[in-house]
């Protein structure tokens, strides 16, 4: 919920919600760590998704 709130909107109105909807008291800077984690993540992820194509397209293309 953190990293979530924390990449829609600034880590300040990201923990704003946090407190105002879910009674969470958390300092904005662990809301902009916990939406950097996931978004470093996701990036990670794409890395692969992509090196993993391009692997499979190399063997087509060499078959």
């Amino acid at each position: 919920m953190i990293a979530v709130t924390g990449s829609e909107t600034s880590s300040e109105q990201g923990r704003a919600q946090l407190e105002l909807l879910a009674g969470i008291d958390e300092t904005t800077k662990a809301v902009e760590r916990q939406a950097e984690a996931i978004g470093d993540d996701m990036a990670r992820k794409e890395t692969l998704r992509v090196a993993s194509a391009a692997l499979r397209l190399s063997a087509v293309v060499l078959a």
